[in-house]
């Protein structure tokens, strides 16, 4: 091997370094990778306790739902966006949705959570047809969103057809530390087996 091929690995290397030390120094990596622990004296609630006091956050307050599942404990839903809009001599439509599967495993008293974003949308007009569709699994550390459009709805009125805004730890942090105040430890997991019975 020559040394600029040696050089540039030692380079790629030192840069990934680089980046976790930052990402570990500002917090990120260790609430994103890290389990959080219950806090010290926390007392224990027992689980169906624990899952009765997380149900009550399926309020008219949070963007959310939060309800009961047959393959985990808890499934949550955020429907960020549906929207349907008229576009140059057509129609458009998009659609964003955060699900998370939440299983309270009593023998480890740990919170595991599983989260997904699924977001499509189709346009068809003057210009042609197109459509996407994608799907994320696992665990989202970096995502805060906004979003707005304005246009001609689909009753043929102008004005706003969608506006949003989108934090999944808007989520993650609440269950977090309502586990954590409750002798729980949260952990975020990359599979929904991981959060499923």
């Amino acid at each position: 091997m020559n040394s600029a091929f040696i050089g540039l690995i030692v380079g790629i290397i030192a840069v990934i370094f680089a980046i976790v030390i930052v990402l570990y120094a500002t917090g990120i990596i260790k609430k994103g990778f890290q389990r959080s622990e219950p806090k010290p004296g926390a007392k224990f609630l027992s689980k169906t306790e624990l899952k009765k006091m997380l149900l009550k956050l399926n309020n008219k307050k949070n963007p959310f739902s939060v309800k009961s599942s047959e393959d985990t404990d808890l499934f949550i839903e955020w429907k960020i966006l549906n929207a349907k809009w008229i576009e140059m001599l057509g129609k458009a439509w998009a659609k964003k949705t955060y699900s998370a599967w939440v299983l309270l495993d009593e023998k480890d008293k740990t919170v595991r959570y599983n989260e997904r974003i699924k977001e499509a949308g189709f346009t068809a007009g003057a210009a042609g047809v197109s459509g996407e569709v994608s799907s994320f699994r696992g665990i989202e550390l970096w995502r805060k969103e906004r979003g707005y459009r304005y246009g001609i709805k689909e009753d043929f009125s102008i004005g706003e057809v969608y506006n949003y805004k989108f934090n999944p730890s808007d989520i993650k942090d609440v269950i977090r530390q309502i586990a954590n105040d409750h002798g729980w430890a949260f952990e975020l997991v990359i599979s929904k087996r991981q959060a499923s019975r």
